[in-house]
């Protein structure tokens, strides 16, 4: 992965802090989830977790057979993504930034 190293330190700052992804909402063609950081466990928990730790996590979630491709939307931005196969399992797999908004899912 080349990026400068600032964002290198933040990206693993988060990852080792996050906790598992939190479902909000369910359905089979759409649904929602958050993640958030332990502040306690970051190098500078002294500022708001958003303030300084702002790169987006991937995160890879096991969706049904019969999505082939997904959007994702947090705030205001939406991206397109398509479905892996990984081993039998169709997995989406996409970014999302922690300690701010939910993340909608769905199916397109």
């Amino acid at each position: 992965w080349i990026a400068p190293e600032i964002e290198q330190f933040k990206y693993v700052q988060e990852r080792d802090a996050a906790s598992d992804p939190i479902l909000a909402a369910k359905g089979s063609d759409r649904f929602a989830l958050k993640i958030l950081c332990a502040s306690e466990k970051l190098a500078f928990s002294d500022l708001p977790v958003s303030l300084l730790y702002d790169q987006p996590l991937t995160v890879t979630v096991e969706v049904p057979t019969s999505w082939n491709a997904f959007q994702v939307k947090q705030g205001t931005k939406v991206v397109k993504y398509v479905v892996e196969l990984v081993g039998s399992k169709h997995t989406a797999r996409f970014q999302v930034l922690p300690n701010v908004s939910a993340a909608t899912v769905w199916r397109s």
